[in-house]
């Protein structure tokens, strides 16, 4: 999602609000096409099929695919349409959590939608607990900072464009950088929601096989996202162009033909990675953030 669109939680902006039913008012054609062509919702490829008001707030009944699969949502956005709410809504007085109005048959594809995502998470944390990383993924062409022979491995699975994946790096680059007791291990996997981020991934392996230094590490740090819209666009060129203004090379799409992403696709088949940034801490998947931030904070 765009990071330019700020999400708030409920309890931040709800508190106090006291409701005791829901009367949802009648909402214009012009409602609802406003709401549709905000920022975040098109960003998101969010299906709108029913907008409600209450007092403040617009309810919304939508849906969005997730990997060929299509779920219900109920994002809420503020009367004055700058924000968007991802979460539950609770009366202040009972303290019971308040639907917005919805037919039958989605209430009960809400509730088999719950039971099928508890489910995937209990055989994700099973998963997790289980799994032990091959030490294949341990090579030098990855190696990002550090070495070899460290204490502690870390891999990180990541996307060039992802927002989450560019906040977070400098946090964790720079934590990281002078320890001697770390190895920083890098595999790129480009999300299909980032068009041009397969585009970019490549150049960056390119640079570093014709020797060029911190490339991941300048292009995280650059923000593509405020160079053009990495959500949108599909201009593999623009995106290579970028690239070059950040690196100073001369590279055209022709260069990157025979450049293979076959290594991270592989590692996150391994992993069953469900986004970016993915980190592996001493070749666990458990607990690995956590970990992690404990290194880095440690003196």
């Amino acid at each position: 999602m765009n990071s330019k669109l700020k999400t708030l939680s409920v309890a931040a902006i709800i508190t106090g609000l006291a409701v005791s039913s829901l009367c949802a008012a009648q909402n214009t054609q012009t409602d609802v096409e406003k709401i549709k062509n905000l920022e975040l919702i098109k960003g998101s490829n969010m299906n709108v099929l029913k907008v409600q008001k209450y007092q403040d707030f617009y309810f919304l009944e939508a849906t969005v695919s997730d990997r060929g699969k299509t779920l219900t949502v109920n994002p809420i956005v503020t009367n004055d349409l700058k924000m968007v709410i991802m979460g539950n809504v609770f009366d202040a007085s009972s303290g019971k959590r308040i639907l917005p109005p919805m037919s039958k048959q989605t209430l009960e594809k809400i509730k088999k939608q719950k039971e099928a995502l508890k489910k995937k998470k209990e055989a994700q944390d099973k998963f997790k607990r289980d799994f032990v990383l091959d030490k294949k993924y341990y090579d030098k062409e990855h190696l990002l900072l550090g070495d070899m022979d460290a204490k502690n491995k870390i891999v990180v699975i990541s996307d060039p464009l992802c927002v989450a994946c560019i906040q977070r790096f400098p946090h964790v680059f720079n934590g990281l950088k002078n320890r001697k007791d770390v190895a920083l291990f890098y595999y790129h996997y480009p999300l299909r929601m980032h068009p041009t981020a397969g585009t970019v991934a490549k150049a960056i392996k390119l640079a570093e096989s014709q020797g060029k230094k911190d490339v991941v590490e300048k292009i995280m740090l650059s923000d593509f996202g405020k160079k053009y819209d990495v959500y949108k666009s599909t201009d593999q060129q623009n995106a290579l162009n970028e690239f070059n203004l950040v690196m100073g090379t001369s590279y055209k799409l022709s260069d990157l033909k025979d450049v293979s992403l076959d290594d991270g696709v592989n590692i996150a088949k391994d992993v069953k990675l469900t986004g970016t940034p993915t980190i592996i801490f001493n070749s666990s998947l458990l607990d690995a953030n956590d970990k992690l931030y404990k290194l880095i904070n440690k003196k």
